[in-house]
């Protein structure tokens, strides 16, 4: 797998900062066939810590999500 993101532009001549972030978690749960991808897309004067934000909250949260349903199923 691979991801690609490009830093946003205000003017040609004016360069700027890029502000994604991004999440691959492969093989939830074990599995083979089972991924996530997502882009954090960051905008604004806070854009990188925003993305950066959330994707240590999503991946925090889909993890501990699976890991609830799992002990459910289990009961």
């Amino acid at each position: 797998f691979c991801v690609q993101t490009r830093q946003g532009q205000l003017a040609p001549s004016i360069p700027k900062m890029n502000q994604d972030n991004f999440i691959t978690l492969c093989g939830i749960n074990e599995s083979k066939t089972q991924h996530l991808f997502a882009i954090m897309d960051g905008h604004g004067p806070c854009g990188r810590q925003c993305s950066l934000l959330a994707k240590n909250k999503f991946s925090k949260y889909i993890s501990e999500g699976i890991t609830k349903t799992l002990q459910r199923e289990e009961k």
